[in-house]
């Protein structure tokens, strides 16, 4: 095993210096949880979904499947997401909102 160095097993567990998962073993939830984010940062811009879309090039339905946790955004979406709506790629993945979806991220 790799120390201080993030590893992964067989099952796709990554477990990172602090001892904890990422929240691969429920992707329904990481994009609930991605989607939430984004559409918090898009409401607090005042914007609509059809401004975000046409920024991005993508259409108004894919916003909201993407705030809905029906798709999944790209690491290059999740980017320009970022630039446009002033934020760190960080905040969709911001760990104080982790645990509200514990339970469903983590299994014991």
């Amino acid at each position: 095993m790799l120390s201080g160095q993030a590893r992964c097993d067989i099952s796709c567990r990554r477990t990172f210096d602090r001892g904890s998962r990422v929240p691969y073993e429920n992707p329904e939830a990481l994009r609930r949880l991605i989607g939430g984010r984004i559409r918090q940062a898009r409401q607090a811009q005042n914007l609509s979904q059809p401004d975000v879309a046409k920024i991005l090039g993508v259409t108004a339905t894919t916003i909201s499947e993407w705030e809905l946790g029906k798709t999944n955004v790209t690491a290059a979406q999740l980017a320009a997401l970022a630039r446009f709506l002033d934020k760190p790629p960080g905040y969709f993945f911001d760990e104080l909102n982790i645990g509200k979806y514990r339970s469903l991220l983590y299994r014991d």
